[in-house]
């Protein structure tokens, strides 16, 4: 019905039926390389010496940013049939979905290894095709596993047990509580603005926020009341403190800037130190039970002390930093993640220390399954489950970059998984990622979800393939 044209600062329209012309200037240099979608609502445009992405919208005569580094050389651009995500992909590996309403998160699909030159959505946009100059075509399940995503967010706290998480809205500044399990967020009425650390208790039920005048503010999230405690002289209010509220909410730990770790009862305002660290501390960690508190460091230990006397029961080494610690749900064990990439995992009686390898970089999230099985991430941007018994472990999810949490969601067969500076939730169906641990079932699954078949030529021998012609 119409043709577009790119004049570097508008797009024109020409309705070539009755001459008719319209003009939408975005701003200056920023409109190039022009892609309709399909129902022909929307235009596309790469602009700004090529690296910011414009989307029309040809019935309001409207433009707005979608991305501002886009790079524009790439080779291939297309929308999905249903005009909901934006493709790019070029001169490196990677393709990039653009969700434009899903308030312009950006997706990357990372496998091949040279430019890609072609990209092609199914009819129903769930699978997409992918054509590399390193001769291989791609079948992506781009959206499987995905159960919801929740952007533009701050986390402020670990996932809870009933599957709340405490985040700041990444624009507006508001501090909220977010179910994962269904996505809703309520807004906590924060009296005081901009506290200096904010943690959730384990149970998901008590907020609490310290400023830099010692005093704390602690939130019933159940009743919806809150209370003043302190000021407190014994708390840190430098940038090498630590800060943590235990499972129940009745407790709450800090590492000081001189390495001491205090314990301080919300309930009676009495503060005790319970261990004296030999370097800085990275993480801290209450058992479910609220008995043990685990404390790792840059010296690479990782110790496990008793909240009620402050003796140590146990401790585990790693090669380099320990990142984070973490206790089993019946806490009869604690594993360990370290920086050169290994996770230790040992019993609070004793015994021989288990070591996992597989990261790339640092092991950062941990987390234990009721049924003992153990989730972990890393800076190398992959999630994997570790079978105890045998030591094995399966990548079920990869993403570019950095992942620093991986939690179960009790309750659900989902995946709580935060990926960068904290600033977007993704939750995961671990029912349709792959099994973790058993050479069979892997196969199985592989050969379920795989749905490119090799095809031997003619008069070549019984199970040989041979390669396409390049």
């Amino acid at each position: 019905r119409w043709i577009a044209a790119a004049l570097f600062d508008a797009l024109v329209l020409w309705n070539p039926a009755t001459g008719a012309l319209r003009r939408v200037a975005p701003g200056a240099d920023a409109v190039a390389l022009i892609t309709a979608s399909r129902d022909g609502a929307y235009v596309m445009s790469c602009g700004h010496d090529q690296t910011e992405l414009w989307l029309f919208d040809v019935a309001a005569a409207s433009a707005r940013k979608i991305a501002g580094d886009e790079g524009c050389r790439r080779q291939t651009f297309t929308f999905s049939p249903d005009g909901r995500v934006f493709a790019s992909a070029g001169l490196g590996g990677e393709l990039r979905l653009h969700l434009l309403r899903d308030d312009g998160r950006v997706r990357r699909l990372v496998g091949h290894r040279a430019a890609v030159m072609g990209i092609a959505f199914s009819p129903d946009s769930q699978l997409i095709a992918s054509g590399s100059s390193d001769h291989t075509v791609r079948l992506w399940r781009w959206r499987a596993g995905e159960v919801r995503t929740i952007p533009g967010t701050t986390t402020l706290s670990r996932l809870a047990a009933n599957g709340h998480v405490l985040v700041r809205d990444a624009s507006t500044g508001a501090v909220l509580v977010v179910d994962v399990r269904d996505g809703s967020q309520q807004p906590l009425a924060v009296e005081r603005p901009h506290p200096l650390e904010a943690s959730m208790s384990g149970n998901g039920e008590i907020a609490a926020f310290l400023y830099d005048d010692r005093t704390l503010a602690v939130y019933d999230l159940v009743h919806h009341s809150h209370r003043q405690v302190g000021p407190v002289a014994a708390l840190a209010t430098s940038s090498e403190g630590w800060f943590l509220l235990s499972t129940g909410g009745g407790l709450l730990a800090q590492v000081d800037g001189h390495r001491v770790v205090h314990v301080l009862d919300l309930r009676t305002g009495q503060v005790r130190p319970v261990a004296r660290l030999d370097d800085l501390a990275f993480t801290l960690q209450f058992s479910d039970d609220d008995r043990w508190l685990a404390v790792g460091s840059r010296d690479g230990v990782a110790r496990v002390v008793d909240v009620a006397t402050g003796a140590e029961r146990a401790r585990a080494t790693c090669p380099g930093w320990v990142w984070n610690v973490v206790f089993s749900r019946d806490a009869t064990r604690f594993a360990v993640g370290c920086s050169d990439g290994s996770v230790r995992v040992a019993a609070l009686a004793g015994g021989p220390v288990q070591e996992l390898a597989g990261h790339t970089g640092s092991a950062i999230g941990i987390d234990f399954a009721a049924d003992g099985r153990l989730v972990t991430s890393g800076a190398d941007g992959v999630v994997r489950m570790w079978d105890l018994a045998s030591g094995l472990g399966t990548v079920v999810h990869r993403e570019p970059g950095l992942i620093n949490a991986a939690q179960f969601i009790r309750g659900t067969p989902w995946l709580y998984v935060r990926s960068g500076a904290g600033h977007s939730i993704a939750v995961r169906d671990l029912t349709v990622l792959p099994p973790c641990c058993d050479a069979a079932a892997l196969q199985d699954w592989l050969d379920t979800t795989t749905r490119a078949q090799l095809v031997a030529a003619p008069g070549s021998a019984p199970g040989s393939v041979k390669p396409p012609a390049q």
